[in-house]
């Protein structure tokens, strides 16, 4: 890989959502003013750049956080939240699905570490999906 370009990393990373959700969603590579709903933030994840080295070569993991939103009633927010955090059962709606991979080549590897949530307390309907993203140089 060529090196960690945070800004094509999450370019890309929101068009792989887009283009593989059989349920609609806005994908928002960077948090905006405002937010159409139902969607999906991706902001930095606390711990954000991790690298390891060995002489000039290094890898690099980016962790990133997708926020999901999902309004309306609490019966139909909640089935549509299970729909975007399933896996592995042929669900076309599923973020962890769609995102697992090394986006078009860009890194070599993109995957879902956690899911936290979904709150039940807040409208809307929130849960974060936990990503991380491997990139090296050499």
């Amino acid at each position: 890989m060529a090196g960690l370009t945070l800004k094509a990393i999450r370019k890309a990373l929101a068009e792989q959502i887009n283009a593989n959700l059989e349920r609609k969603i806005t994908v928002y590579a960077y948090d905006p003013e405002s937010r159409a709903q139902p969607c999906i933030t991706i902001i930095p994840s606390t711990e954000y750049i991790t690298f390891t080295s060995m002489g000039v070569n290094w890898s690099a993991f980016a962790n990133f956080d997708l926020r999901v939103e999902v309004p309306g009633r609490l019966a139909d927010s909640q089935i549509a939240m299970d729909d975007y955090i399933s896996a592995g059962t042929g669900n076309t709606s599923s973020i962890i699905d769609a995102i697992h991979g090394n986006l078009g080549g860009l890194v070599e590897d993109c995957n879902v570490a956690s899911i936290d949530g979904p709150d039940l307390t807040v409208d809307p309907l929130t849960a974060v999906v936990h990503v991380q993203v491997m990139t090296s140089r050499g």
